[in-house]
């Protein structure tokens, strides 16, 4: 009798795998693109990923409605390229799952899930960090299963303040703050500001902290050291460590650069959007994480299939880089 994997791979099961799946660190898609979203189609108009929600006025009684418009259907629209990643089960090996208890089966099958879920975590994260710079470009695999083709996604340009002079451990406190103040001063011109928060990459942020350390000697400006964030005055920020790998040169690539900051408002509408995937046995619905089982011949067997597809909607006039080293 053949073990049929579907019943291991139900709506239930991969909730309940993605619920106890791994905690990967995926700070960026965590932080800033945390409002996760569905699109019930395979493409989704630029209007919406651009679309930005702000308060609209009270109407007098009695008079015509505001019109709010949603961005709706339009022509331009963003085709994702989802994640499918796949893990071969051979015949031999189903024939020994075949002698497990239900539950030991279920725990193997959960295995792959969870390290497909890790992979999907960490690439929406690259996605994450690319969105941020304004443009997406990232390696995608063809027909032949080589990675020619590239994966490109233009969203504009975010905003960006560099210094005139760069950063160094003998800058003034008050000079650092005055460049922060200068980055707010450039998102509030584009509406936002209110929630400000930076990232820093390694370089930029050990001057951060020596800038704290200088200025605990006068207290010209409120300081707070904390475990996973620090503040300068009313500017918190955290380290950036965290980067992927360039699948084809190998690299690494850091999601915020050594020598930069990136400052963002956490109160700008960042959207992580999910659309519709080209599945049937997902109903083609919008899932963030669907698995299938797939019948292969020579060897024979089963490969467990998992598939998201996944599209980052920066809000840019709410991102400000800089460049300080």
């Amino acid at each position: 009798m053949e073990l049929d994997l579907t019943q291991f791979l139900t709506v239930k099961t991969i909730a309940q795998a993605i619920e106890n799946g791994p905690k990967v660190n995926t700070p960026i898609k965590n932080r800033l693109f945390g409002d996760a979203r569905t699109w019930p189609l395979p493409a989704i108009p630029l209007s919406e990923v651009n679309k930005i929600t702000r308060n609209v006025p009270v109407v007098r009684r009695g008079t015509q409605s505001h019109a709010f418009h949603t961005g709706g259907l339009d022509n331009m629209t963003i085709e994702p390229q989802g994640f499918d990643v796949s893990s071969p089960l051979t015949a031999t090996e189903l024939n020994n799952m075949k002698l497990l208890p239900r539950r030991s089966v279920q725990e193997m099958v959960n295995t792959y899930l969870y390290a497909h879920q890790e992979v999907i975590k960490l690439s929406t994260e690259a996605l994450c960090a690319q969105a941020m710079t304004g443009r997406i470009t990232y390696p995608m695999k063809d027909d032949s299963g080589n990675m020619l083709d590239v994966y490109e996604v233009e969203y504009g340009a975010p905003q960006r303040l560099d210094v005139t002079t760069a950063w160094t451990a003998t800058s003034k406190p008050t000079d650092i703050f005055s460049h922060l103040t200068a980055m707010q001063k450039v998102l509030s011109e584009g509406g936002w500001g209110g929630n400000l928060h930076i990232f820093a990459g390694k370089k930029a942020y050990d001057l951060l902290m020596g800038t704290i350390n200088l200025n605990a000697k006068n207290n010209a400006i409120v300081v707070q050291i904390g475990k996973d964030r620090s503040s300068l005055g009313q500017f918190s920020f955290e380290l950036i460590a965290t980067g992927y790998t360039d699948l084809n040169s190998g690299n690494f690539v850091s999601s915020v650069p050594d020598n930069e900051i990136v400052m963002v408002d956490l109160g700008a509408p960042i959207k992580l959007w999910y659309c519709a995937l080209d599945d049937l046995q997902a109903n083609l619905q919008p899932l963030p994480f669907w698995a299938n089982p797939i019948r292969t011949q020579d060897p024979s067997g089963i490969k467990i299939k998992s598939m998201s597809k996944p599209i980052p909607a920066p809000a840019l006039k709410a991102i400000c880089w800089s460049k300080v080293v």
